[in-house]
């Protein structure tokens, strides 16, 4: 029963037994559809990224690695060295602080990306964000590090004095304002052009931004050097870094 006071802003009393709510009982069956469903979209979109992240872990054992570096050719010149290198597969990848506080550069040899010739450069390098290149020759990759500063950020690739593709990332050298499409399209440019060097990894830059990601096993590159991730120490290369 209820009454209502001729006040209209009094509250409504209600008089009487209240009723009893049976006590909901947890649905566990729904829970675990919700999560099956859940864990199904992650893999199914996110299937195309497995490559990448498992080319750039794609680590040679310590003997591999000695044996590619033992085919180096012994010379002065650094062009000789690299064009031995890019015959085992091996190309120079570089770090360089840029953001004005030490300007340290490390250097070390990349095994596996396939570049033959040529050189690829970007201001996006997990987590640090410095620059990271990755060459076959010293001039491509002195080239796109040039490319990558006038474009104030960005991805480049290039061969010799060409610069073959780039995409201008003008906000921090992380980011950009122009249109989606005109960003799929630059990328799709950088990735036939890595593609024209020999690159044989999918999405090469991406890739590239992993190798400077010290958090994650097993060798990465930052301006303080080679990271060893797992035994967390810095391992000695006969480039750097530079002070």
């Amino acid at each position: 029963m209820a009454r209502r006071s001729s006040n209209y802003l009094d509250t409504i009393e209600y008089i009487g037994p209240r009723p009893k709510k049976a006590p909901k009982r947890p649905n566990f069956l729904g829970g675990w559809v919700v999560l099956l469903i859940a864990a199904a979209a992650v893999y199914y979109l996110g299937k195309p990224y497995f490559s990448y992240v498992q080319a750039q872990q794609s680590v040679p054992t310590s003997e591999r690695a000695d044996a590619l570096i033992a085919e180096l050719q012994p010379s002065a010149k650094i062009g000789e060295r690299l064009a031995a290198a890019a015959d085992a597969d091996l190309a120079l990848l570089v770090c360089a602080e840029r953001h004005g506080r030490s300007e340290r550069v490390a250097a070390g040899l990349a095994h596996g990306s396939g570049l033959r010739r040529g050189a690829l450069a970007a201001s996006v390098g997990h987590d640090h964000h410095n620059l990271m290149g990755l060459g076959a020759d010293a001039a491509s990759l002195l080239r796109a590090f040039e490319r990558v500063a006038e474009l104030d950020g960005g991805l480049v690739a290039t061969d010799g004095e060409r610069v073959l593709a780039e995409l201008p990332l003008p906000l921090g050298g992380l980011l950009t304002d122009a249109h989606l499409s005109e960003v799929v399209a630059a990328l799709d440019e950088l990735d036939a052009a890595a593609a024209s060097l020999g690159v044989t990894l999918p999405s090469p830059l991406m890739a590239l931004s992993f190798l400077g990601l010290a958090v994650i096993p097993e060798l990465k590159l930052t301006d303080h050097g080679l990271v060893d991730v797992v035994a967390g120490r810095i391992v000695p290369v006969p480039w750097g870094p530079a002070a």
